[in-house]
């Protein structure tokens, strides 16, 4: 049986510009608490990971499910955000 990666993957240069164009993409749209972030898949067990801490970036990622360390050369983005922006109103 063939296992096929179903995440999208890229290039950390390429992540790194995506995630810096989508922080300033929302927080120009009232969400100044927007952070990005980054994941990876283990090349050992196949789990999708996560840096825990957001808007950081690491060379090596640690697989939550078998513990591996490997290093992070390709993976995406998540940006998370509050459900609702700040209009500069609510105060008022």
């Amino acid at each position: 049986m063939t296992t096929h990666n179903i995440w999208r993957d890229y290039p950390k240069e390429q992540i790194i510009m995506g995630a810096a164009r989508a922080l300033a993409e929302w927080r120009s749209k009232g969400f100044p608490d927007a952070h990005v972030y980054f994941k990876a898949t283990c090349p050992r067990c196949r789990t999708r990971c996560m840096f825990q801490e957001p808007d950081e970036m690491f060379d090596f990622m640690e697989c939550s499910e078998c513990a591996a360390t490997f290093p992070f050369i390709k993976g995406n983005d998540m940006l998370a955000t509050s459900a609702l922006p700040k209009t500069g109103q609510e105060d008022a």
